[in-house]
């Protein structure tokens, strides 16, 4: 949650664009969603934080976009 609060103060002060999704059915077929979505994040290129695992980041040039997972 260290995580989340933090990411979310950067982005006050940078006054970057935010969107939220929220998703109610936390399994898909058995498998958990967390594992689901880091998968296909990781297949489109996105790289996992060693510090926060929920945290995903992918940059092209000087455009990033960083995803958090947070499964409650």
């Amino acid at each position: 949650m260290v995580t989340v609060r933090t990411f979310l103060k950067v982005v006050a002060a940078k006054n970057w664009e935010l969107h939220q999704m929220d998703v109610h059915n936390a399994f898909l077929h058995g498998t958990p969603m967390f594992s689901k979505l880091a998968a296909a994040l990781k297949q489109y290129g996105f790289l996992q934080s060693y510090s926060d695992y929920s945290m995903f980041t992918l940059c092209n040039g000087s455009v990033c976009l960083y995803v958090l997972i947070y499964v409650g």
